[in-house]
């Protein structure tokens, strides 16, 4: 009798582990989509910290600082 119990038990791991497998893909997806969308109207998350990242680098402030200039923040 506990031969047979383990064989079913062999296949609703399975079936778990696929269900599991398939919730992590579309939860990761869509955490990916709403993080690093690319869409310009709506950019995600990750792509506006990066834009503003380059902004700053762009701005370069520290020549302003070598001049006689220098903007105190």
């Amino acid at each position: 009798m506990t031969s047979s119990v383990y064989k079913n038990n062999r296949g609703q791991l399975i079936i778990e582990y696929v269900l599991l497998l398939a919730m992590a893909a579309v939860v990761s997806g869509i955490v990916v989509s709403k993080l690093a969308s690319r869409d310009p109207t709506d950019p995600g998350a990750i792509i506006k910290g990066w834009s503003k990242v380059i902004e700053s680098i762009a701005k370069d402030d520290v020549d302003d600082c070598l001049r006689a200039n220098c903007p105190q923040k």
